[in-house]
């Protein structure tokens, strides 16, 4: 076969090289994994749960009753607070911003609350049943913050910031309001803390440890929690990447009692209480653990057609974790293929210079040129003078810099790509404090982290949160 059909062979190899980086470089944006189920929200004798891109109201049994699209909220997957006060009125916390959906309308109005950053980030938020009160959890702040209703202001939805409570917090999570106490996970501190939120001056909370020989390795870092009817808490508790939570029971004195097994991969996310049952919802499992108050598992919750459409998704979500492996060997063949077509087309001897000792096949590089006698003689006088002789080259046609140019360039590029990816996962999209506690940042970013070693840089555009990082050394 000629070079020129090699040559034809290697170019559109190459391209096809670059189009598989670009996919993996944006396989987030292109083929976002889809989220499993989390946030559930009591709203009055039924039960709403987010999952795959939309809101499920379910009854206490567990039978769907309908479903509601978020994008017709105007709201993206990346909420990460949901509560129902009545019901078609929810508040939700999505890009950084409260909002309040009215469901009868499908329409949601964001909120501007004074101090309260509308950067992307993850955020529990709770509301008084009469919408007096919003309370915000801004955790890579290390505060809580306390908005009430603005009588003074004409506008509905205006609100003023109340109180703010950082002493002793240290990335707060989840909040209760038990009397005149608010509990609250104070995640890096390992601990529940309670605020008494009845004094006017800001004082040390009263702290509860969660630490218990009952807990796996590791487990340390509180994040949600649920108070049962007997005032005993239930507590999930993490790990330091927040994964793979325990649920740990505390007494009414919250002193830590048990620990209660969930499944063998277990990964819940939120609590929630429906009658004597507690629901977790697992966003990686992709299902609903179902619990009573005795610790004993029951049947996941949904029906089927909802368990039905969690299956499908979680094996889309598992494709997508192969897709990045099944890029990078794709492109490790294409570059092994390169490198032949690239030697049997002549690439790799003009790499190595030989290809201007080597005779062609056409007769321009197969004719012998003879030099003139007058050139001889030129020769000779340069030689005479001591002047160096200086011989032309032209170069042969079909020479490719820029073709070797390309080609070198893809294999830097693909380096970089293969490097970023087996340097770690570069899973969190905050700074390097704030990552080992922000559980659903760090999910939404596990599809969407750009990493070309030393350096990486995440980008949530799905999950819990739309946020960034700076540049900073792969870990």
């Amino acid at each position: 076969m000629a070079e020129a059909v090699y040559k034809k062979w290697l170019r559109a190899v190459i391209g096809l090289q670059c189009l598989l980086i670009l996919a993996f470089v944006f396989r987030g944006w292109l083929l976002p994994d889809p989220l499993g189920p989390r946030l559930p929200s009591i709203q009055g004798n039924t039960v709403w749960i987010q999952s795959h891109g939309a809101l499920h109201q379910f009854d206490r049994q567990g039978t769907r009753l309908q479903r509601l699209e978020l994008a017709q909220l105007g709201l993206t997957p990346s909420v990460s607070s949901l509560q129902f006060i009545g019901e078609k009125t929810l508040w939700a916390h999505d890009q950084g911003r409260v909002h309040r959906c009215d469901l009868a309308m499908q329409r949601c109005v964001a909120l501007d609350l004074p101090d309260l950053s509308t950067r992307g980030g993850y955020r529990w938020m709770r509301v008084t049943a009469d919408e007096a009160q919003i309370v915000v959890s801004d955790a890579s702040h290390h505060r809580v913050l306390v908005y009430q209703r603005d009588a003074a202001s004409s506008a509905a939805q205006a609100y003023v910031l109340l109180k703010t409570y950082s002493e002793g917090l240290r990335f707060p999570n989840q909040t209760l309001q038990v009397g005149e106490r608010m509990w609250v996970a104070n995640t890096n501190r390992h601990q529940i803390a309670q605020i008494d939120t009845a004094q006017s001056t800001q004082a040390a909370p009263a702290v509860f440890p969660v630490e218990y020989a009952g807990l796996r390795s590791g487990r340390r870092f509180p994040f949600a929690m649920q108070l049962d009817g007997q005032q005993r808490l239930w507590v999930l508790v993490a790990d330091s990447s927040m994964r793979g939570a325990d649920l740990l029971l505390m007494d009414s004195q919250l002193r830590p009692e048990r620990v209660m097994p969930l499944s063998p991969d277990q990964d819940p996310n939120a609590i929630a209480m429906v009658g004597q049952e507690l629901l977790l919802p697992d966003m990686t499992q992709f299902t609903v653990h179902r619990v009573d108050l005795d610790g004993r598992v029951l049947e996941p919750f949904g029906d089927a057609p909802f368990r039905g459409e969690l299956a499908s998704a979680r094996s889309s979500y598992e494709w997508g974790r192969r897709l990045p492996s099944f890029l990078l060997g794709s492109i490790g063949v294409l570059m092994a293929l390169g490198l032949w077509l690239a030697w049997k087309a002549g690439e790799l001897r003009q790499l190595g210079g030989k290809r201007w000792q080597e005779v062609g096949d056409t007769e321009a590089s197969s004719a012998v040129v003879v030099p003139s006698p007058s050139q001889h003689a030129a020769q000779a006088s340069q030689t005479s003078e001591g002047k160096p002789l200086v011989t032309s080259v032209t170069a042969l046609a079909g020479s490719t810099v820029k073709r070797r140019r390309a080609l070198a360039m893809v294999g830097v590029l693909h380096c970089l790509v293969a490097g970023g990816w087996s340097t770690g996962s570069c899973r969190f999209c905050t700074s390097a404090t704030a990552v080992r506690t922000n559980r659903a940042i760090q999910r939404a970013c596990s599809v969407s982290c750009w990493c070309f070693w030393p350096c990486c840089r995440c980008v949530c555009m799905h999950g819990f949160g739309a946020s960034s990082s700076s540049w900073r050394p792969c870990a």
